[in-house]
């Protein structure tokens, strides 16, 4: 059997699964584990929140100043609405012409002539071939209107241009406008939808040009002139139309809204750029409604924690710990991780992302550049590599660094220092064979630190100071991570039963 169907997950192995009392104690670990770690996203973010804006409330006078400590560019959400609402408003919405309807009706309008003419000539006075005509089309014409046509002298002639006439309106459409649905398009233009002649083509209608059953007697009253008939027989012939005519267009719900969809997607998006230095809060200002989403631009997007961002994250963090589980297991590993071993790994995970919500919640934002130095992801990772595995540490590592984008809005800069500390952490230990080596491994990662740290801030345009601090704090956390590694290996040792 091959290794892949040796995965496969059945239901009798989850039946299996869930009689196993230690696999329940593990899970109910791993589910406990989760609601701490979304009590402190969602705790510290709203301390995080509160404290940014601490004060600040539109319409007061601000009590200090804020100053922006880094150059940031962000999405003017406001701004891009209106654009986004001023562009549906120039979609048309799309109607689709019926020419099936349009065929019936013109059948029946030849029918009705035929057999008009036939009841005609085999009827000689005028009240019987009334009630004849009114007999055979019940439904279809008015006795008002079959009473005339039985008294002008030539009632073939004035159904044929009922026909011409209804050919013609019908033709350009006659439009079901529904009574909602239509409030975010254009509200000047509709687009007709329709084949002509083979090929499908799309029609601009002006609204006050456009046919509805309303105005169609004015509608076909034009077009009657247009033919030059008499008043007598244009006034007939627009009511043997009107009386043979129907809607044929209907709003095309789908076909709109992909237009609007379309438009919204060609939208770019407004953007504002804060630079470095830029007061975003002016003290002994009135604060102003922009004044606070510039401040939250600057503090990040967990700084607001509205229902749908609180939703995101804790799917996000589902799914970080479901991946997690399944990386970790020991078909990718090749270490089964059980009792002390699993619960340290557990509380490890666990404390570490803690710590980064609070640290990101309460250390001020002129060292926000230096947080991740004060992450000790190194440690973590070099410890996991001595008393489980380095596969498995490297695996728990990437699961770390993932994390960390929960707690810094997406901003990769953090955990891409992160994994890579605990990556070199990982290297430099693979060769401790006595306790001393650790201080080496240290001092080998303060450097790997320091290249890394710099090479990240350059990267991310921090200029050469900022880029050489923040090599010397990675390399300072480095160091530390080495010699905390030697001090709590003994005691982990022994509390692991590690060899």
């Amino acid at each position: 059997m091959s290794p892949i169907s040796d995965r496969k997950f059945s239901l009798a192995s989850f039946k299996a699964l869930l009689g196993d009392r230690a696999s329940v104690h593990r899970y109910g670990i791993i589910v406990a584990a989760f609601f701490v770690c979304f009590a402190a996203f969602v705790g510290f973010g709203a301390v995080s929140g509160s404290s940014a804006t601490s004060g600040l409330e539109v319409g007061k006078v601000a009590d200090r100043d804020v100053v922006a400590e880094e150059n940031v560019v962000y999405v003017d959400v406001k701004a891009t609405e209106i654009r986004v609402e001023a562009e549906r408003r120039l979609v048309p919405a799309v109607f689709s012409l019926d020419d099936g309807i349009t065929k019936t009706a013109m059948e029946s309008i030849v029918a009705f002539r035929k057999g008009f003419l036939e009841l005609a000539s085999s009827t000689n006075a005028d009240g019987e071939l009334a009630l004849r005509v009114r007999g055979r089309f019940p439904d279809t014409v008015s006795e008002d209107l079959v009473a005339r046509l039985v008294d002008y002298p030539a009632p073939g002639n004035a159904i044929d241009q009922g026909r011409v006439i209804l050919q013609t309106v019908m033709g350009g459409g006659v439009f079901a406008f529904p009574s909602t649905g239509l409030e975010h398009y254009n509200p000047e233009t509709v687009e007709l939808r329709r084949w002509t002649d083979g090929p499908l083509v799309y029609e601009q209608v002006a609204i006050d040009k456009v046919t509805t059953m309303r105005r169609f007697r004015a509608v076909a009253l034009e077009t009657a002139r247009s033919l030059k008939l008499s008043a007598t027989m244009a006034s007939l012939a627009v009511d043997t139309a009107m009386a043979f005519a129907g809607e044929n267009a209907f709003f095309d719900r789908e076909q709109s809204q992909r237009r609007l969809e379309a438009a919204v997607a060609r939208v770019e998006p407004v953007m504002r750029r804060i630079a470095k230095g830029d007061r975003v809060i002016r003290q002994g200002f009135i604060v102003t409604a922009e004044d606070l989403e510039r401040l939250a631009a600057l503090r990040g997007p967990g700084s607001r924690l509205d229902p749908l961002y609180v939703f995101g994250g804790a799917l996000l963090l589902v799914l970080l710990i479901v991946a997690a589980v399944a990386l970790l297991s020991t078909a990718n590993t090749g270490v089964r991780v059980e009792g002390p071993g699993f619960l340290f790994v557990i509380l490890l995970a666990t404390g570490f992302f803690v710590l980064a919500n609070a640290l990101a919640a309460f250390l001020p934002a002129s060292l926000s550049a230096h947080l991740e130095a004060l992450f000790p992801t190194a440690l973590l990772s070099m410890l996991v590599a001595i008393l489980i595995g380095e596969r498995y540490a490297i695996l728990f590592t990437m699961a770390l660094a993932t994390s960390l984008l929960l707690v810094t809005g997406f901003d990769a800069f953090v955990p891409a220092q992160s994994l890579l500390s605990g990556v070199a952490g990982i290297v430099l230990v693979r060769k401790a064979e006595r306790r001393i080596d650790l201080v080496r491994a240290g001092s080998q990662l303060a450097l790997a630190r320091f290249l890394c740290g710099f090479a990240l801030a350059a990267l991310a345009d921090r200029g050469v100071l900022d880029a050489i601090g923040t090599g010397f704090w990675s390399s300072v956390n480095g160091f530390l991570c080495g010699v905390l590694a030697l001090a709590f290996l003994p005691v982990l040792e022994q509390a692991l039963n590690a060899p």
